[in-house]
């Protein structure tokens, strides 16, 4: 369990735990299992491993076999298991099994260029249509911006990406809409005209976005919500301090 939890932590340290295109990185991989294998070699053959009553280590060419033999393993073992976990995943998602469904906030051309900028470099999306926020109701649109939140139900929808600039005003309401939802909410770099304080650079696909949240709690709620976390905090201690201790 010890060299389990090394190597875990190995590859935490490099970043290969991180989504998009840093966990199928086969170099992070390289780099964190190297980190794994020195480590354990060291433990294994350094100063201090052997005590009096066992026979000596077999010397550097045995020590660099061990690692060599070490490494290759983890890193094949690795490396085989992700490109299979990947290769499952994609067949699901051909069979539209596990696609994250998002609407688009925008006209039919904001549709479009959604499209271009995570239709193919995004294979987990599956953009299911658009909301139109001009006056006259677009062709081929599921509803009206006013009609947001029902339309995000009815279309079962785990993201809304917000295509089209808005006044302030109206872009809270479209995150305030889709969070009370459970949908996350984007913002497409052109979009986010106005300095929305409560967003953080994200991607989508391999295109750069922004998440947008829902404004601050008002102050009955942030008491509330503050005095909700103490409690729990103070129930989940004794269970904790419990389990640090076994640990």
């Amino acid at each position: 369990p010890g060299l389990i939890a090394l190597l875990f932590f190995a590859l935490h340290l490099t970043g290969t735990y991180q989504a998009g295109a840093a966990r199928r990185s086969l170099t992070r991989l390289a780099v964190g299992v190297l980190l794994a294998a020195t480590t354990i070699g060291v433990a294994a053959y350094g100063p201090g491993a052997y005590g009096a009553a066992t026979p000596p280590p077999p010397g550097v060419r045995g020590a660099a076999m061990y690692f060599g033999i070490l490494f290759t393993l983890l890193y094949a073992l690795l490396a085989a298991a992700r490109a299979a976990v990947d290769w499952g995943v994609r067949q699901l998602y051909r069979h539209g099994i596990g696609l994250r469904r998002g609407v688009v906030l925008g006209g039919r051309r904001e549709l479009d260029q959604a499209l271009r900028v995570i239709g193919s470099d995004s294979i987990d999306h599956q953009v299911v249509g658009f909301v139109t926020v001009r006056a006259l109701r677009e062709r081929g649109a599921l509803g009206h911006l006013a009609d947001l939140g029902g339309v995000l139900t009815s279309a079962n929808a785990e993201e809304l990406v917000v295509a089209t600039p808005l006044p302030e005003s109206v872009l809270r309401e479209a995150v305030r809409a889709a969070s009370q939802r459970g949908a996350r909410c984007y913002a497409l770099p052109w979009a986010l005209t106005a300095a929305y304080a409560r967003s953080e650079p994200v991607r989508l696909g391999q295109r750069p976005a922004f998440r947008l949240h829902p404004p601050e709690f008002e102050i009955p709620e942030l008491l509330l919500k503050r005095a909700l976390d103490l409690v729990l905090t103070v129930l989940a201690l004794p269970f904790a301090l419990t389990l640090t201790a076994v640990i």
